[in-house]
């Protein structure tokens, strides 16, 4: 543990993972990375992610195997890396170990479930993506048009 960082909460509990400085930990984390400006709220669990910077991972957020460019939101209540492991449609040959990749400032609905494997991209509202996103799916801005893959 760095001095350049605190727990902001007694319940919180950091095992095997690299907390940059200036995070403030409420929570949970595991087994993961955290960049500088990471906020993990009270009763929030992060396992085996990597959050780059100023993520937020509000209040009862359940976050695993998750990768997560800068200024992702977390909202309150919110799952992600749930169900079973299916391949990614968009990338079959590059993620299938359960991993689930969102783009910078991209805000997950509270609430919201992310299944493994799934992909968010950049500009993606919280209208895209709704309340469930299923394993292997990926999110796309209502108003882009997705790639055609030969």
């Amino acid at each position: 543990a760095s001095a350049a960082w605190a727990p902001r909460s007694s319940a919180c509990r950091i095992a095997n993972s690299l907390v940059s400085a200036g995070c403030a930990i409420e929570g949970t984390v595991e087994n993961s990375v955290l960049s500088p400006g990471v906020r993990v709220g009270p009763r929030a669990v992060v396992k085996g992610s990597v959050l780059w910077d100023d993520v937020v991972v509000e209040a009862d957020a359940q976050v695993s195997a998750a990768i997560a460019d800068e200024r992702v939101v977390f909202s309150r209540g919110c799952q992600v890396g749930v169900g079973e492991p299916v391949a990614s449609e968009e990338r079959p040959a590059s993620l299938s170990c359960g991993a689930s990749v969102l783009a910078m400032n991209v805000r997950l609905p509270a609430g919201a479930r992310v299944g493994k494997n799934c992909m968010v991209h950049v500009e993606a509202t919280e209208n895209d993506i709704g309340t469930e996103v299923p394993s292997g799916k990926s999110v796309w801005p209502a108003a882009a048009a997705k790639p055609v893959r030969p």
